[in-house]
């Protein structure tokens, strides 16, 4: 009797080579995030590909948002030139 058939069977796979510390790297941020390594790797790239698609944070966010990170970065500026 042939075995039933699973999802993971319909993927694409393959092999990756990490550089020395990367894979214990990945295994303490899927710990961190709740994540299986698989997901981790996966929403890594996901995230890479969004961010080089064009898409900019600021593209995101509200108008409010965009206002207070504005002030949050001059308020940044401000306080590095009076510690100068």
């Amino acid at each position: 009797m042939a075995r039933p058939k699973y999802p993971s069977d319909q993927v694409d796979k393959t092999m990756v080579r990490f550089p020395e510390g990367m894979m214990d790297r990945l295994k303490a941020a899927a710990a961190e995030n709740h994540r299986s390594m698989n997901a981790e790797i996966i929403a890594r790239l996901e995230a890479s590909f969004s961010n080089s698609s064009g898409s900019k944070l600021t593209d995101r966010l509200s108008e409010q948002e965009k206002a207070e990170l504005w002030d949050f970065i001059r308020d940044i500026a401000k306080n590095e030139r009076k510690e100068k």
